[in-house]
């Protein structure tokens, strides 16, 4: 029973994390500039911020996640809440912009923690699929973000507030549901070594393409309904939900991800992305095109980053939290370049631009998962 606590818990701490604080700034950015004048450069400046804090954390989390998880797990909960209480009470651009970045700590502690928590729980055959529905919590944050963006339109202050309760309680909650004992006995990890870091080379590359051209949806995705679509404030949020929803979904896929080769899985979860990336794009005055294409993104990125633990695992299976952590700094990296470049396409040559070229890199980064090195760690995982 505890396991499967544990394991809800962890969903919920990354919905907290990723899906309400970190991903939750591009849903609440209309009201944000709104409120504080911001333009998309501004705006894609401070999102670059958050992935460059996410990058930090996770650099930390690389080395302390395998000994001390429980304090990383506090680190996440910490940084999150408190940079949620701060967006809060902000009063001018600049005390919004640091809450922000600090919040976004919180995601980059918070996914090295639960992976070594659910190694040292959970059966070695079960960890693979439950750490993909643990991921999917991000798309469950999501939901629930533009939940909050519906019922507090007017009052977006009162969300963040609640934000930062829910990351608490979602922390204690891993906390008290860890049991503290392994499971198996692990190796030391040669992640750190140069051979172990070498071996990263290929995903790293594939997650950073991919984590600059999702940036445009992530950051830009609900101006971009509202300005150009002339979406209602309300049927934005839905689209939102619906990202979310989708999100969410992607934990339906645990099995089959953890049965096919990285080559399939890998391909096919970029490409989706970047074909939901184009859609929207192309057809944001489109409401049934934008919630379709909403629904697909969530569902194909949050796919995607669970590909990426999985391809840790199967790279260094001693070590999948500290593999982790290096892809996702990656994918944080990638990013933060890709919203400073996507706010700055935006303000120069417009949305239609800023997200083809996003789309086009989403799809780019599939090829990362189709390289001569990749046919012994596929066969090590089937």
């Amino acid at each position: 029973m505890r396991p499967a606590v544990l394991a809800a818990s962890a969903m919920g701490l990354i919905a907290a994390t990723y899906g309400l604080v970190r991903m939750g700034y591009g849903l609440f950015l209309p009201f944000f500039a709104e409120t504080f004048a911001i333009s998309a450069t501004v705006s894609g400046l401070i999102f670059s911020g958050t992935s460059v804090v996410f990058c930090l954390a996770a650099g930390i989390a690389y080395f302390q996640a395998g000994h001390r998880p429980r304090h990383v797990t506090i680190a996440a909960g910490a940084t999150a809440a408190a940079g949620s209480v701060g967006i809060a009470v902000a009063g001018d651009v600049a005390v919004l912009g640091v809450s922000v970045v600090v919040a976004g700590a919180g995601a980059g502690f918070a996914s090295p923690a639960m992976i070594k928590l659910i190694e040292r729980n959970i059966r070695s055959t079960r960890q693979n699929s439950m750490n993909t529905v643990v991921n999917s919590g991000n798309g469950l944050g999501l939901a629930f973000a533009g939940m909050l963006a519906l019922v507090l339109a007017d009052s977006w202050r009162l969300a963040w507030a609640l934000v930062a309760a829910a990351t608490l309680a979602a922390m204690c909650s891993v906390l008290t549901s860890d049991s503290r004992t392994r499971v198996q006995t692990v190796p030391a990890s040669t992640v750190g070594n140069r051979t172990g870091i070498r071996a990263f080379g290929l995903p790293a590359v594939g997650a950073y393409t991919l984590g600059a051209g999702s940036a445009a949806v992530w950051v830009q995705g609900r101006t971009l309904l509202q300005q150009v679509g002339q979406i209602d404030v309300r049927a934005s949020a839905g689209a939102w939900v619906i990202l979310g929803a989708g999100g969410a979904a992607a934990a339906l896929l645990a099995g089959w991800l953890s049965r096919r080769t990285i080559t399939v899985s890998w391909l096919i979860t970029a490409t989706g992305t970047g074909a939901a990336t184009a859609f929207i794009g192309l057809f944001p005055q489109t409401i049934s095109m934008a919630y379709a294409a909403s629904a697909l993104f969530g569902f194909a990125f949050n796919a995607a980053t669970s590909v990426l633990i999985i391809w840790a695992g199967r790279i260094q299976a001693d070590s999948s939290a500290a593999g982790t952590s290096l892809l996702f700094i990656a994918l944080a990296a990638g990013q933060a370049s890709g919203s400073a470049l996507v706010g700055i396409l935006i303000d120069q040559l417009g949305f239609s631009m800023a997200f083809s070229t996003a789309a086009g890199l989403c799809i780019l980064s599939g090829l990362a998962g189709i390289g001569p090195t990749l046919g012994s760690e596929n066969r090590r995982g089937e």
